[in-house]
């Protein structure tokens, strides 16, 4: 939370780990959902979630949007925060930006902000492995 500059209360405690955690698999759903049912989800996170959007400035940051209050639990801010990037996508019918890895047993969610639409792997250690294993067997082949 620290290196991506997330402000706010938080508890540390085993049961935000928990909520974040189940967090996961409600964020998930968006990325095998059609757009109404990307649109159910967001909806429900930002509802859930109790989100009150305004324009804050602090610490090196210019203007920017939160959605909910600091002391909000995390999983809760997260979810808002998640939601209100979706919903973006939504309203510029991006919804094909959320993607899957293609690499061989992973299947994480990625989200593809290159300007081709290009981005197939989640990071660069399954693109690697992929590439590795094709590069073996193209060798093998002969």
């Amino acid at each position: 939370m620290d290196a991506w500059g997330f402000t706010g209360d938080r508890a540390g405690d085993a049961a935000e780990l928990a909520g974040v955690h189940a967090l996961r698999a409600e964020l998930a759903e968006m990325w095998d959902a059609d757009t109404e049912g990307v649109v159910a989800v967001v909806n429900r996170l930002l509802r859930d979630g109790q989100a009150q959007p305004q324009l804050v400035r602090h610490d090196d940051w210019g203007w920017h949007v939160h959605a909910t209050e600091p002391h909000a639990p995390v999983p809760h801010r997260m979810a808002v925060e998640a939601a209100m990037a979706v919903a973006d996508l939504v309203r510029a019918e991006e919804l094909d930006r959320l993607g899957r890895c293609e690499a061989e047993g992973c299947g994480a969610a990625l989200v593809d902000l290159t300007k081709n639409r290009s981005r197939r792997f989640c990071d660069a250690s399954c693109a690697n492995r992929t590439h590795a294993a094709a590069y073996r067997a193209r060798r093998a082949a002969g």
